[in-house]
């Protein structure tokens, strides 16, 4: 359980890092569409590791074996779907900063 709960909070603080670096000191950044919805998504998989988190730490939740088996599991593919959306949201945006500069010139 130990090794479950630090993986998941290791992929939310992640998920704030990227958050954090791509909003900078802005409270609000205007993004492609594209970026808002990696950001949704994003959102979503921060939520599923924190619940990963608070049910792994939690002694009075008794989590079953059936669960302990398949949890990696979907933590694994949740991580690949997060890195996906990262990259998505970094192309995307460096795509618009592109054509915006391109259209200032």
């Amino acid at each position: 359980m130990f090794v479950l709960a630090a993986l998941a909070l290791m992929r939310r603080q992640e998920l704030d890092g990227f958050i954090e670096g791509l909003f900078g000191q802005e409270d609000v950044v205007d993004l492609p569409e594209r970026a808002h919805r990696g950001l949704d998504i994003l959102g979503e998989l921060h939520a599923l590791f924190a619940a990963v988190l608070a049910i792994a730490i939690h002694e009075t939740k008794a989590a079953t074996d059936k669960s302990m088996e398949t949890t990696p599991r979907h933590m694994r593919e949740m991580t690949k779907n997060a890195e996906h959306e990262m990259h998505a949201i970094v192309l995307s945006s460096k795509r618009a900063r592109k054509q915006m500069l391109a259209a200032l010139l």
